[in-house]
Parts: C-alpha cells; structure tokens; sequence
C-alpha cells in the first residue's frame, strides 16, 4: 500500500555484562519499506528480531513503547527465544486516519522482567499527503511499465521515488534510467 515508508533502527548494542545476557538484532531493519497515506486507519510492520544474548528471553518479554504519541500502538510481547532463534512480530499502529502528513517516531526499549537491555529499536513512519495518491494512480501505468523495463525492485524503488524520477526526465525512461546510473 503506497504511502507511510517505515524505517527501524536496529538495536545498538553496548559491551557489559547486562547486554551479553539480553540483547537482540532487528534484522530486518534495511527492508521495511511499506507506504501510506493519511486517512489509513492502520498499519502493520512486521519485525524479525533476533535474540544475540546468550540467555533465553523469558516468557512476556517485550518491546515496551517508551513515550505516548499522537498514534496508538502496543507493546510487541514476544515469545521465549533461544540464543540465536529469529521471531516475527508485528508492531500494530492504529488511529492514524485523523493524523496530517508528516514524520512521527515511535519509540520501544526492550525489556526482559521489567529491566531494560540496550538501546532503542525505533520506528519511523512518514505519512504522505493524499494529494500524491492521486498522482500516483494517474501515472500507475508509466510507473510499472518503467519498473518492469529495467527490472527495479519495489523496496528499493518505491512507486513514489520512480514517479519522481520520471517526471524529472519528462516522462523519458531512457533519460530517467541515464539520470539514475549515467
């Protein structure tokens, strides 16, 4: 769905003894690229996260959401993980239908028994004008026919970013492309 691009940082780690017990690696932080647009009532973002600890994490662990925002969101419980076990969760946010475009962060700690472990995972979500929506349907075509031509991969070149391309080249997929990698 085009329009809120998500990024999360992976936990950053710091040596010490608490963080070689606890710790975890989102190891999916380089992919999460999933877009709305304002007026979507909710999105769901699937996280892989990695237990690098060398304990197992206790049953009702959790990413705790650190501060209230404008959104609501829960706190991602996560499920007893062995050393090196990689779990999908999924970070549900909701109530955003009322909320302008812009870019908002939410912020989790992660906590084993109600002590906190390394650093924060954060989600950045950017919630795009509803105008661009429209833009976008309109050159639906074009942008396909572009992604299609040259093989580009959604993650990496949102529909947006190719609309962009295109409209500063005049709609020319060759000079886009030569923009792209002349």
């Amino acid at each position: 769905m085009p329009g809120v691009k998500v990024v999360v940082t992976p936990g950053m780690i710091e040596l010490g003894e608490k963080e070689e017990e606890y710790s975890f690696d989102c190891t999916n932080a380089m992919y999460l690229t999933q877009y709305i647009y304002e007026g979507t009532e909710e999105v769901r973002i699937d996280i892989l996260i990695k237990n690098n600890g060398n304990k197992t994490w206790p049953k009702n662990s959790k990413f705790k959401i650190e501060e209230s925002s404008i959104f609501k969101i829960d706190d991602i419980i996560l499920r007893q993980q062995r050393p090196g076990e990689e779990g999908k969760y999924t970070a549900i946010f909701q109530n955003l239908k009322n909320i302008p475009h812009g870019e908002y962060l939410a912020n989790f700690l992660f906590c084993v028994n109600g002590e906190v472990f390394g650093e924060k995972l954060v989600i950045k979500i950017n919630i795009k004008d509803n105008n661009i929506n429209s833009e976008l349907e309109n050159n639906r075509d074009k942008i396909n026919e572009f992604r299609d031509t040259f093989s580009f991969d959604k993650n990496e070149y949102p529909d947006d970013v190719l609309l962009g391309i295109l409209k500063d080249n005049d709609f020319n997929m060759e000079a886009a492309f030569s923009s792209m990698y002349g």
